[in-house]
């Protein structure tokens, strides 16, 4: 894409134990998105690493949160984007930080979000998309993308994907949310779509980490699965009273 160099940008970056990932990838993230706008930031949101991790992403100019009593993805990351939008961000991207999301990418999604998209989802099973997983993460992201679509009736192929941009509508909005774990990524999508927000996918690869550990636990998948559970039940309910059964 073609360098807009007026609109505001934010990486947010959501790290525990990504000291060596970060030392590779804030740099590779700021060479690609310097090429997009010359007004932009990086921010890191550490669940208070003992690896180093912030201090190693302040090193590199990132400006760092440091999370010492307050743990889960989804507050992270709202974290990350009450942030970025005190900063001016128009549009905020979120990922990973252990090279699963290739920064290539970023400047897809942030186009998506020029050209009229509310949120940008990074994904994996669409063209042109790239899935690299462990057989248990694959099973769980297959599994989660079944039951989304059920619930949620988006026909978005990759519901469960980090990587993406919100624009700062978008942004305001999720910020209402009180979903903490990796389940914020469907609950997000849940309220765009009530709002009548537009969501869009964009091809990206996704790699195996490069160094450290994958964070995705049981109570993780238990606290997904509840969501799922409440809104098909919810789902099944209007159905029902709709029917006048």
């Amino acid at each position: 894409m073609k360098g807009n160099f007026k609109v505001n940008v934010a990486v947010v970056l959501l790290t525990y134990m990504e000291a060596e990932n970060v030392e590779t990838l804030i740099p590779a993230i700021k060479g690609v998105v310097s090429r997009v706008t010359e007004n932009f930031d990086v921010i890191v949101v550490d669940d208070d690493s003992p690896d180093g991790t912030a201090r190693a992403a302040e090193a590199l100019g990132s400006h760092v949160l440091v999370r010492r009593n307050e743990r889960g993805l989804g507050s992270a990351i709202r974290a990350g984007i009450r942030e970025a939008l005190s900063r001016g961000a128009d549009i905020i991207i979120t990922m990973d930080a252990d090279w699963q999301h290739n920064p290539q990418h970023i400047p897809r999604l942030i186009n998506a979000c020029l050209e009229g998209a509310d949120i940008a989802l990074g994904s994996r099973r669409i063209p042109g998309g790239q899935l690299e997983m462990g057989l248990f993460r694959g099973l769980i992201s297959l599994g989660a993308k079944k039951l989304s679509n059920i619930a949620l009736r988006s026909g978005v192929k990759d519901p469960t994907s980090g990587f993406r941009a919100y624009n700062r509508r978008a942004a305001e909005e999720v910020l209402a949310l009180r979903t903490n774990g990796y389940v914020f990524q469907v609950d997000s999508l849940r309220l765009a779509r009530k709002r009548g927000l537009r969501i869009v996918e964009a091809p990206i690869s996704f790699n195996s980490r490069r160094h450290g550990v994958s964070k995705l636990g049981l109570s993780e998948v238990m606290e997904y699965s509840g969501l799922l559970f409440t809104l098909l039940t919810r789902r099944l309910r209007t159905a029902v009273d709709s029917s006048g059964g």
